[in-house]
């Protein structure tokens, strides 16, 4: 699947580029394309367990010790080895190696994030090869681009020693929110070259706004890449805030040289030099630069912040997702009208596809009525908070917020809505009821056609169940062409070369207040009998003269030999 998305995603001159230019379209395909892919990955490792070696895992021992002792809580369990990319081990195994990195060689001196620039030459040439494409239309140009730059600059950190001899290099890869791909990169010192006096320290990292005139070159990275915000008082609305405070802690205070604080974290020279930047029409001074290395912003030309560290915590934010998790997708299951201003989107799906009625008192006539009540038992309860029921079936929040949606003349509130998943009433925009399940008998009502048995008309207008519609069209169409005669031989014919399910007319003459008792000559059928021809295979099995057979056994056994006649003889003393 993998070889086969990547040639399909292939730009090649002179053959049509419909998917590459489908802008948001390719970025859905490849989404799909990567849950196909996984899928077979995942498949392999269902079905493969012994080859990944799973016994060696432990699972029953690891869920005791996790303290579900319960045995319908145990099942089956399908391990992801920590070969797959993105499981649990995989994620463990790397902190591990990582941690083991930290004890061997020390403590890392230096953190960089390194963010993918679109404007780069490399991926701007293959945006100009297709007429107006933008960067974001591209992912598959930028996902090639990044990891070129990224081994490029994790190469040239080691072999030219910007910073000194390096011992080790760790590093992990993460994509913004439909955004650009960004490295988090550790760097190992050598004893020899560790960063340790404030001279070292601004040899190395620098946080002002260098000097425009003197070095053009910085000044113009530095604006494009390394201005953060504005934030905080200038912007209350910044993506960084949290509870009214900038997330990362700008502006920061000026300085006028490095030092390093009691707990061994340096203090960046922010000098109140009077330079600032222009950016969203605030004017930004140093208090506002990511720290950054001259040398290395000029040559990637994209935002690289460089840090100094020496404690082991930042490992522990390269991998976050051990413990954060993944990233997910709201998997909530609502009951509720939500509100009209915040979340307009789903509001009008709701009112489209979930809103079960008016029933009940406000339509009496509804479908879903039965025996006066609603067979789905609409309109539900108010409830302020979600809750289990005794059976464990939940008891879905719905609260009286005086949302209504108005639908056949009825204002129908929380208690109509059928249960839905944000993510999914809006992405495939219908009707999508999502109930929350803890018994078989779901499972019974998705088979309950094995029970309750299909609809008889449907089957027969399907063709599906066997009846007498074909004979009864076949005698309607003698009738108006044949004779009395002819149509008494076409229906002796009927009933002795086909199964007709029901030959009996004494019903039809009951029905007017006659019987075949009451016409002479006419012999009455023995329903048994009748019964009986039904299955024409058995009868036709049956349809034999004793007499015949009897003479033809007689003459055939004469002419056995002697052996034929003892093994003759020896089957019917078996069968006897």
């Amino acid at each position: 699947m993998r070889q086969y998305y990547s040639f399909r995603l292939q730009q090649r001159a002179g053959k049509a580029q419909t998917l590459l230019r489908s802008g948001r379209l390719l970025q859905q395909y490849m989404v799909d394309a990567y849950a196909s892919i996984e899928e077979v990955r995942i498949n392999w490792i269902r079905k493969n367990q012994k080859q990944v070696r799973a016994e060696l895992y432990n699972g029953l021992r690891d869920v005791i010790n996790q303290g579900d002792v319960m045995t319908n809580s145990v099942g089956r369990m399908t391990i992801l080895p920590s070969s797959y990319t993105g499981g649990p081990r995989y994620r463990v195994q790397n902190y591990q190696d990582a941690m083991a990195i930290c004890r061997y060689v020390g403590y890392p001196d230096l953190f960089l994030t390194f963010t993918c620039n679109p404007k780069w030459p490399e991926i701007q040439f293959f945006l100009e090869t297709v007429e107006g494409q933008k960067s974001d239309d591209r992912p598959d140009i930028i996902s090639r681009v990044f990891p070129i730059k990224l081994w490029e600059l994790i190469n040239h950190i080691k072999r030219q020693q910007i910073f000194g001899k390096v011992t080790a290099v760790v590093y992990t890869v993460e994509f913004q929110k439909r955004g650009l791909p960004h490295a988090h990169i550790l760097v190992f010192l050598h004893s020899e070259d560790k960063i340790q006096t404030p001279s070292k320290i601004d040899n190395t990292i620098s946080a002002e706004i260098p000097d425009k005139d003197i070095d053009p070159l910085t000044f113009s990275a530095v604006e494009r890449f390394m201005i953060h915000g504005p934030c905080g008082i200038l912007n209350k609305k910044s993506p960084c805030m949290v509870n009214g405070k900038c997330g990362k802690h700008y502006p920061k205070r000026f300085h006028d040289k490095t030092s390093i604080d009691e707990d061994g974290f340096p203090i960046y020279m922010r000098r109140n030099g009077g330079r600032y930047i222009l950016k969203n029409g605030s004017q930004l001074d140093s208090r506002y630069v990511v720290p950054y290395n001259r040398h290395l912003l000029i040559k990637y030309d994209a935002h690289i912040n460089v840090e100094l560290c020496n404690r082991s915590r930042s490992i522990k934010y390269l991998f976050k997702y051990i413990n954060k998790g993944p990233d997910r997708i709201d998997n909530t299951i609502s009951a509720e009208i939500p509100d009209k201003d915040i979340d307009p989107l789903t509001f009008s799906a709701v009112e489209r596809f979930m809103i079960h009625g008016p029933c009940g008192i406000l339509n009496k006539k509804s479908p879903c009525m039965v025996n006066g009540k609603c067979g789905k038992h609409y309109p539900k309860r108010f409830h302020d908070k979600t809750s289990i029921d005794e059976d464990g079936f939940p008891i879905y929040m719905r609260r009286n917020g005086g949302r209504y949606i108005l639908k056949n003349g009825s204002q129908l509130d929380s208690r109509y809505v059928v249960p839905y998943n944000r993510h999914l009433l809006i992405k495939y925009d219908a009707h999508i009821n999502v109930e929350l399940c803890n018994r078989s008998r779901s499972i019974k009502y998705l088979f309950k056609y094995i029970n309750k048995g299909p609809d008889q008309d449907a089957c027969y207008a399907l063709g599906l169940l066997e009846d007498d519609k074909e004979f009864d069209d076949c005698i309607k169409e003698a009738a108006a062409w044949g004779t009395g005669i002819q149509l008494r031989q076409l229906f002796s014919t009927i009933l002795l070369n086909c199964t007709v399910i029901n030959p009996e007319i004494q019903k039809h003459l009951r029905k007017a207040g006659k019987s075949l008792e009451d016409y002479k000559g006419i012999a009455i059928p023995n329903s048994n009998v009748i019964e009986e021809l039904n299955n024409r295979l058995i009868t036709e099995e049956l349809n034999y003269d004793m007499l015949k057979m009897h003479e033809e056994y007689s003459q055939l056994l004469h002419g056995l030999n002697s052996d034929q006649k003892a093994i003759h003889d020896f089957v019917l003393q078996s069968i006897t």
